[in-house]
């Protein structure tokens, strides 16, 4: 039995290093070893599939159920476009949110598939602003046998129980695969703005308090996404303060990343390293598990019922 891998403190910071240097790769990084994490939810054979012959084989994948699916006698053919599928072109396998007929439910349940790269095809439509390198492209699939081994319900991610001795819910860690690489990316560029400070011989005073608060709005995110990532057990309540800070994590970190946009004046929208940092920072803090919002919700539902 494969174990679930917990998106524990020393993760956190590998991936915010990686986004430091890249954080595209830092992006694919995290977002394949959250897809590990996910596989761990499959039947037992279809774990040997995956890692007998490879156990650093790369999964892609996206939780948003797309496709149409069609019940045979040994499972089901599916069809349909997943779009924003990180990875796309270099993952052996994918994990792809689907809605499937089923005997035990009256209607369609989500669940998550297991699909080889030889039964998808790409179609080039990643064209961001940021994080252009990911190759979040779409995957299409064209009646793609589905065995009954592949497959697992999505409701047992959500809840964390997995067929491990780990509960982990998928809200208590999700946010921590998309807030490390806008933290590396932050962080990146506060220290590429001091170096450039300092190669110019330009005064630095007048620059102190932008970037002085971005460094104290980084420093809040760091603390808030290694706090998170260390506690346990993860019940709702915990992992409900883990999204929540999560959040907060994004919101510190995009705070100081346009502080030393505005404090960079003219020379932060030429092309270049920096204006790179900005739109990859960007781009990763507008994906949904970041949002404040249903983050408190959910935080203020699980303390008032």
């Amino acid at each position: 039995m494969f174990h679930q891998l917990a998106l524990q403190p020393g993760h956190t910071r590998d991936i915010t290093a990686l986004a430091h240097a890249d954080p595209s790769a830092a992006w694919i990084a995290a977002v394949t070893a959250s897809m590990s994490r996910f596989a761990t939810f499959l039947p037992e054979p279809a774990q040997h599939r995956l890692w007998d012959d490879d156990p650093d084989t790369l999964i892609a994948g996206t939780l948003r159920p797309q496709g149409t699916a069609h019940a045979t006698p040994h499972g089901w053919t599916l069809s349909g476009e997943w779009p924003y599928v990180s990875a796309a072109h270099h993952a052996r396998w994918a994990l792809l949110a689907c809605r499937l007929p089923t005997d035990e439910h009256p209607g369609p349940v989500d669940h998550f598939a297991l699909i080889p790269a030889t039964a998808w095809t790409v179609h080039p439509t990643w064209d961001a602003t940021g994080l252009r390198a990911t190759g979040s492209h779409t995957l299409r699939l064209d009646d793609v046998h589905i065995s009954r081994d592949d497959v697992f319900i999505a409701a047992r991610l959500f809840t964390g129980h997995a067929r491990t001795k780990v509960t982990v819910p998928h809200e208590a860690v999700s946010g921590l695969t998309f807030a490390a690489p806008l933290l590396g990316a932050a962080e990146a560029m506060l220290d590429h703005r001091i170096a450039r400070l300092r190669e110019t011989g330009t005064d630095p005073t007048p620059h102190a308090d932008a970037l002085g608060t971005a460094s104290t709005h980084l420093k809040a995110a760091r603390l808030l996404l290694l706090d998170a990532a260390e506690r346990t057990p993860m019940d709702p309540v915990t992992a409900v303060r883990a999204r929540r800070d999560h959040a907060a994590a994004a919101t510190h970190a995009l705070a100081g990343v346009d502080l030393m946009w505005r404090d960079a004046g003219t020379t932060a929208s030429q092309r270049g390293t920096f204006s790179r940092l900005w739109r990859d920072a960007h781009t990763a803090g507008v994906h949904p598990a970041l949002a404040t919002g249903p983050a408190h919700r959910a935080w203020i539902d699980v303390h008032t019922r």
